[in-house]
């Protein structure tokens, strides 16, 4: 009997020694070391129906050892039914439950751990004359109630509490036979003094003894598990294993009982083992990824903080030299000489701050964080402005540059005007710069076009020195340079190999894909095409001549600069008074709420970025005090403005401007805000913007009718989502919240199509109705 037991310690030892590979005590995080500090005495509940055995069971010694591994005292808290479970631990006065049923744990938020240990459930019978059945299907079956579900249907069986009932049901012959785990009927045996007892197993698979731990205290599942697989297998192997049941009459019968237990548990002990082996190895993978993983987002967090502090640093003075040499370059007293070198230095200086740009603009791609924000542009201006200055820039080089801008384009577009120069600023350059007789050809033309919008592509072909098929996918890489292109024109030594990989990722921004074609010798072809909507807001025309007059909105302004770096402070100051501005500058925030408190000003430049009180926390104390009408501007350095504008605005800030800053640039957006401020009174609208607006509806209605008739047939689903985009790109041109909103949830619907499609024709109808109703409205 004693090689059995010997059998099933060393499965259990195999198992628990390949749940612990490392050996050892166990490595605690510095979490499970705080949480095991502040509690060093754990209470957990049991049920009272252990009490008898708990001494003689495995609990103490298992307690005791998970108290050598991890320090922590384990002390019970005995409940008398589960509903005192419930309570106890929804109470925080025990931090788990050993032995939880369901109702348990769908009451209160909590986990159940991994096995703690197995065991098996065995059919006793008290007299030799009750033959035991294969499976407790006969009446006067009494089961213990040890919390969770049997391996095999109980079939209405009777549940009871008391390992003493059932035994004194047996021996009355009450109950004929009865179901528990194997552990407790030799504790029950060995105290009842049982002469002869029949057993089996019941089933073949063995269940785990598991606990609730509740949420607040989950930490302690990783602490226990850790423990157990740091404890000494072989002493685990030994409490784990179970003492012999039987008789001396009977024990040949039992000896084969245990052979089969022994034998199963041992296998199933080895292969939990190496499944527990195969997982310790895994999670050890994972810690390893999630490691390398935290060290690259720290890295990537510690490099944007660099970037944005370099940036800050590198702007901040960039402003007062590129603001500086703007300012004389608009004084008519230099001679000739002067201004040559002078627009030598602006232009070399804008050339530093385009290279910084890109560096940059890298950084923000790689956090995520490079967006594009679209307005109401006129493109075509765009167009012809950049046309203008590159054919300046190739005539200088022997080049000429043939271009080609449909005159169809809309008058108005929803765009990002910075995004497409900037894209269109690098591809023209690079054409331009790789070609050294010739031509290049540049061709913006319409696609397709519709009420909704227009499909534009932009295509640029040079007779430059190409590129071979392999290089082509290299040069969209980051700092990427084909050699070729370096020994063919020096002027390409100083690009930064940043341009083409920046534009790529912009054209991808706006759902579009860059398309190159190239052959060494033969030039280059690149287009691309996008789609821009149609809408009906008008431009923001705040653009003044820098040699004109100063506007006359700034007759009577008063300024005040918050600014601590002495240089651009200095020349901001100098740029609002050639703007006819009258100024007055301080260093800090607290100086500026003295300033507020003692005159009245119309604008407040305040930098973002300060010692002390920062911008934000400026803005917020003035819009809390009664100068609320006053135009707070942010000034910043920070290379991710344009994705935290909306933290600054909800500071109270009217706007954002990035450094340095062009004079066109602060007199546009002060006259923006200016004018809205100065705007009090309510401005009918003109007879001609009323017109165009009811001529806007007709034909969306139109459109919408015509839709209306086309789903009157049923169309594939493909058809259906065509006809709900366009109608969509309707509803902008008419400022048709709802109707946009409506045709977005149907693009993301999951619905029948026959379902989707009568969805569909009831919103039209309620538009439709909304649409004639402000139509026929009276003007």
């Amino acid at each position: 009997m004693s090689s059995l037991k010997w059998v099933f310690g060393l499965g259990i030892a195999f198992f628990m020694h390949c749940g612990h590979a490392q050996g050892g005590l166990p490595q605690f995080t510095q979490t499970e070391q705080m949480w095991i500090k502040a509690h060093p005495m754990v209470q957990f509940s049991i049920h009272e129906k252990y009490r008898p055995y708990w001494d003689s069971g495995i609990y103490p010694k298992l307690f005791s050892k998970l108290k050598d591994c991890s320090g922590l005292e384990f002390s019970p808290k005995w409940r008398s039914s589960e509903e005192v479970g419930i309570h106890q631990i929804r109470n925080g006065e025990v931090s788990f439950v050993i032995d939880p049923n369901q109702q348990l744990e769908s009451a209160v938020p909590g986990r159940l751990t991994e096995p703690i240990f197995w065991g098996h459930d065995v059919m006793l019978a008290a007299h030799s004359k009750n033959t035991l059945p294969l499976s407790p299907k006969m009446e006067k079956t009494v089961f213990f109630d040890r919390g969770y579900g049997f391996s095999e249907p109980i079939n209405g069986g009777h549940l009871i509490n008391s390992p003493e009932l059932i035994a004194q049901q047996l021996i009355a012959g009450d109950a004929h036979f009865a179901v528990m785990p194997l552990r407790l009927a030799v504790h029950l045996s060995k105290q009842l003094n049982f002469q002869e007892m029949q057993i089996r197993p019941l089933g073949h698979q063995p269940f785990a003894y598991r606990w609730f731990i509740s949420d607040q205290d989950r930490i302690l599942h990783s602490i226990v598990q850790k423990s157990l697989h740091a404890a000494d297998p072989f002493f685990m192997g030994e409490l784990l294993a179970i003492p012999s049941l039987a008789s001396d009459r009977s024990q040949h019968v039992i000896n084969w009982l245990w052979f089969g237990i022994a034998g199963s548990s041992g296998l199933i002990a080895i292969l939990l083992g190496f499944f527990a082996w195969q997982r310790k190895k895994q999670l050890r993978t994972e810690a390893d990824l999630m490691d390398i993983a935290q060290e690259a987002q720290d890295a990537s967090e510690a490099k944007s903080a660099f970037l944005a502090t370099v940036s800050h640093e590198i702007r901040t003075p960039m402003h007062a030299v590129i603001g500086a040499q703007e300012l004389l370059l608009k004084n008519n007293a230099l001679n000739q000489h002067q201004r040559e070198l002078l627009q030598s230095a602006h232009t070399s200086a804008a050339s530093l701050l385009g290279m910084l740009n890109q560096v940059l603009d890298i950084a923000k791609i790689e956090a995520g964080k490079f967006t594009v924000e679209h307005e109401p542009v006129d493109l075509k201006k765009i167009l012809f402005e950049i046309n203008q200055t590159f054919f300046v820039y190739a005539k200088n080089k022997g080049l000429h540059l043939a271009s080609f801008i449909d005159p169809s384009i809309a008058d108005v577009l929803l765009l990002d005007p910075l995004r497409i120069r900037q894209i269109l600023h690098n591809l023209l350059s690079n054409a331009i710069k790789f070609t050294e007789q010739g031509f290049v050809f540049f061709e913006i033309r319409i696609l397709a076009n519709d009420h909704a919008g227009q499909l534009l592509e932009f295509r640029i072909i040079d007779q430059g020195i190409g590129m071979a098929k392999e290089d082509i996918e290299r040069v969209q890489m980051p700092f990427e340079q084909i050699r070729s292109h370096l020994s063919a024109n020096n002027e390409s030594g100083s690009s930064t190999g940043l341009g083409l990989s920046i534009t790529n990722h912009l054209i991808g921004l706006m759902q579009s894909k860059l398309i190159i074609e190239s052959a060494p010798n033969l030039g280059t072809s690149v287009h691309f095409v996008v789609a821009f909507s149609r809408t009906c807001h008008s431009i923001e025309n705040s653009q003044h001549s820098p040699n004109a007059p100063s506007h006359p909105l700034f007759k009577n302004i008063r300024a005040l600069i918050v600014e601590d770096h002495p240089a651009s402070r200095h020349i901001l100051f100098l740029q609002l008074q050639t703007l006819g501005i009258h100024v007055d500058q301080c260093a800090n925030g607290d100086e500026a709420l003295m300033r507020l408190h003692d005159d009245l000003y119309d604008v407040i430049l305040t930098d973002h970025s300060m010692p002390g009180m920062h911008g934000t926390e400026l803005a917020r104390k003035i819009r809390a005090s009664s100068q609320r009408d006053i135009v707070i501007i942010g000034i910043t350095a920070d290379i991710y403005a344009k994705t935290s504008q909306s933290e600054l605005i909800r500071s109270g800030m009217n706007g954002v401007l990035i450094k340095p800053i062009r004079l066109e640039c602060l007199e546009s957006e002060l006259l923006k805000h200016l004018h809205h401020h100065s705007s009090t009174t309510f401005i009918k609208p003109s007879v001609s913007s009323l017109c165009m607006s009811h001529l806007i509806m007709e034909e969306v209605l139109k459109v919408q009718l015509e839709t209306l008739n086309a789903l009157k047939e049923t169309l594939s689903l493909d058809s259906l989502m065509s006809l709900i985009h366009k109608i969509k790109g309707g509803a902008l041109l008419s400022e048709d919240q709802w109707l946009y909103d409506q045709c977005v949830l149907l693009e993301k619907s999951d619905a029948e199509l026959i379902s989707l499609q009568k969805s569909f024709q009831r919103i039209l109808d309620t538009s439709n109705d909304r649409l004639r109703k402000q139509i026929n409205a009276p003007s």
